[in-house]
């Protein structure tokens, strides 16, 4: 092992290869939550083991997205079924599943379509999102009011607040949020492996698709740098600059 991971750690990597910033993100999430330095070296190693595994089995190194078509059949498939609207939020807003798993019933403000939420690493900002989703979240609260644990409560920063998502044994965590979505995914006919973080690269992938400039794609998903930003949704750029060069195509301007 010894020796595979020393030739992992002396791996030379493309400027466009997404592997570099995906380990630093996960890494600072790992500090955050307060990992020793130790562990943060085993994982680094065995993380770099993988990769340089993948590349040399040809596998991608990019989680990409899913199609704007799937994201449609995954939310109709969803409202049909009243499930719960954190999937769609995560959708909407690109929120991470702790994000998510986190929120607490104080922290929604349905009229100005937005929620509190503490980033990584602690800082704290705000979500926004769309008519359909407040509608959705609207909804779902009448709902919950109906849950044999509506009254469930938690202690954040000394003040007792209301889980936003009621499992059947209580508040949701962020691993449930994982197993939600992966199941739901499977039931909705999607094919491919889907798990929440591919949400938040659909979620930077439609904004930028749609003409959104890096500083406000950065503001909405919560990312404290432009370079860490420009990693979510990169599978997709050159889709994107191919629906770009249809309006743009300097041939068909010619006469």
């Amino acid at each position: 092992m010894a020796n595979r991971t020393a030739v992992a750690l002396k791996l030379t990597v493309s400027s466009d290869d997404p592997w570099p910033g995906m380990w630093a993100s996960f890494e600072r999430a790992l500090k955050a939550e307060g990992k020793a330095e130790r562990t943060l070296k085993t994982y680094g190693e065995s993380a770099h083991v993988f990769h340089t595994w993948s590349l040399s089995n040809h596998l991608p190194t990019d989680l990409g997205h899913i199609d704007k078509q799937q994201v449609e059949r995954f939310v109709i498939w969803l409202r049909e079924e009243g499930a719960k609207p954190a999937t769609r939020l995560m959708f909407d807003s690109g929120l991470r599943r702790r994000e998510v798993a986190a929120l607490m019933v104080e922290d929604l403000d349905l009229p100005g379509k937005q929620a509190r939420v503490t980033r990584k690493g602690g800082k704290e900002g705000f979500a926004v999102f769309g008519n359909q989703v407040a509608r959705d979240l609207d909804r779902y609260l009448r709902m919950r009011d109906r849950h044999p644990l509506n009254d469930e409560t938690v202690t954040r920063d000394g003040v007792k607040v209301q889980p936003l998502w009621l499992a059947q044994k209580g508040q949701l965590t962020a691993d449930g949020v994982h197993f939600v979505i992966k199941h739901r995914a499977e039931q909705a006919g999607i094919t491919r492996r889907v798990f929440p973080h591919l949400f938040r690269h659909t979620f930077a992938h439609m904004l930028k698709s749609q003409g959104a400039t890096d500083e406000i794609v950065m503001a909405l998903g919560g990312w404290s740098d432009s370079k860490s930003m420009r990693r979510y949704g990169a599978g997709a750029r050159m889709q994107r600059a191919r629906d770009a060069h249809k309006d743009l195509s300097p041939g068909d301007r010619l006469r």
